[in-house]
């Protein structure tokens, strides 16, 4: 029998591998398309995800602006009331006219205040970027360690100041030299006269502790940052995350 041949039975045959390839073409098509349906479901899941994130810091960086604006304005009336009074002489309930307040060291109060724009200014430069006017100022490899930077700046500054406050409070109470914030303080439940000492006082205490809650909250937030780099670098991502 001639093998060569064709029989009528060939293209039978011939029609069945062709089932049979596209077959498995089928198979593969369908599977890359499921492979890029997880990577598109993946994607989604981690853009919502930075989204989030970024939504925490974005939150987290108001939060710090509205501490930094009050410690400042809260300061700057203190200071304002200092320097319309610092002279006045009233009576003090025996007989004798004396000066409403003692030789004042007002370089804490100073240090706060300047300490306080720097810092605002940051904030407010961070939040102007959010903008998509100009969101182009969030974009190239800089971002990352002006982000690194200006947490740095932020942290470092508020420690410092925070401590020289404190210290000068403390120091006040045993050398008799006073500062704005010990002196309020001491003298905050006389009565009479014009100057709100309770008032001051408190807001004093404000101050102190507002710029306390921001320098952890400015440190989560750098810590939230590196985390979330960390992560989009593993994932291969190298664009820079925003600030």
């Amino acid at each position: 029998m001639d093998l060569n041949v064709e029989s009528a039975y060939e293209p039978y045959s011939h029609q069945g591998r062709f089932h049979e390839e596209a077959h498995g073409s089928g198979d593969k098509l369908f599977a890359a398309i499921s492979d890029q349906q997880l990577l598109l479901k993946r994607k989604k899941a981690e853009q919502g995800t930075q989204r989030a994130i970024e939504g925490l810091r974005l939150v987290m960086r108001i939060l710090e602006l509205l501490l930094d604006l009050s410690t400042l304005a809260l300061m700057l009336h203190a200071a304002i009331v200092w320097w319309t009074t610092r002279n006045k002489i009233v009576d003090n309930g025996s007989g004798w006219r004396v000066i409403q307040w003692p030789h004042t060291d007002m370089r804490p109060t100073w240090t706060m205040m300047g300490v306080a724009v720097g810092t605002t200014l940051a904030h407010v430069v961070s939040l102007i970027t959010q903008c998509r006017k100009f969101r182009s100022m969030r974009e190239g490899a800089w971002r990352t360690r002006a982000v690194y930077a200006r947490s740095t700046f932020i942290t470092a500054a508020w420690s410092a100041a925070l401590a020289y406050f404190k210290m000068s409070n403390e120091n006040a109470k045993r050398t008799r030299h006073w500062d704005l914030w010990s002196w309020t303080c001491n003298v905050r439940n006389e009565q009479g006269g014009e100057i709100p000492w309770n008032s001051l006082c408190t807001e004093m205490n404000y101050c102190f502790i507002a710029c306390l809650v921001a320098v952890p909250m400015e440190v989560i937030g750098l810590i939230i940052f590196i985390l979330s780099h960390q992560s989009s670098k593993r994932r291969g991502k190298y664009g820079v995350l925003k600030g």
